[in-house]
């Protein structure tokens, strides 16, 4: 019996990130690992403690499932993407990563989606979070070019109250929430179950 390709990548992450979950058992009393990598002569922080690593945990527990019920490449490609983007401790990496994730979740609800109108939620999905977009990558900028870095333990330097009400207006916009989910409720509708 053939193994379809996204379900075995899904497994394989899956059995990373339990290996990652095991090998850092000191996460239980409050420890963390951060390794700074160089790549393109951009230096950025890779970290697990205990905030990210329940998020990946359970990326990484729900992908195969999802990949069960729908068997789309996408979904998998979007477990990449989420997985890199809880790993990072950049503000600049986040948004990179939280924008690319944009890219394979239209395509699948515009390709996947049950209804007829699915290209229209996929539509309203990528020009609302556009929005959130335009504000979340202004408070970057504010950020590197007033403190010179985006590293998340920065985050405390912000002074400006400005800049930290564009982010929470910005990551209301993508997460969503209340009143900023004009977007939510097309989009789920459109989206394939899985």
């Amino acid at each position: 019996m053939l193994i379809h390709l996204p379900y075995l990548l899904s497994i394989v992450c899956l059995i990373v990130v339990i290996l990652l979950a095991i090998l850092n058992n000191n996460m239980l009393i409050g420890g963390d690992i951060i390794q700074t990598i160089s790549f393109l002569g951009y230096e950025v922080d890779l970290s697990l403690d205990q905030y990210n690593l329940p998020l990946i945990l359970l990326t990484g527990l729900l992908t195969p499932l999802m990949v069960m019920v729908g068997s789309s490449t996408g979904i998998v490609t979007i477990e990449l993407l989420l997985l890199a983007l809880f790993i990072l401790s950049d503000m600049a990496s986040f948004y990179l990563f939280f924008e690319l994730i944009l890219i394979p979740l239209f395509i699948v609800i515009a390709l996947d989606g049950p209804r007829r109108r699915r290209l229209f939620g996929s539509s309203r999905l990528f020009i609302y979070t556009i929005l959130g977009s335009l504000l979340l990558i202004t408070s970057i900028l504010y950020a590197m070019l007033n403190y010179g870095s985006t590293n998340n333990n920065l985050l405390e330097l912000w002074d400006s109250s400005n800049i930290w009400y564009l982010l929470l207006i910005g990551l209301g916009i993508k997460i969503p929430i209340m009143p900023f989910h004009n977007w939510l409720p097309e989009a789920h509708t459109e989206a394939p179950t899985a």
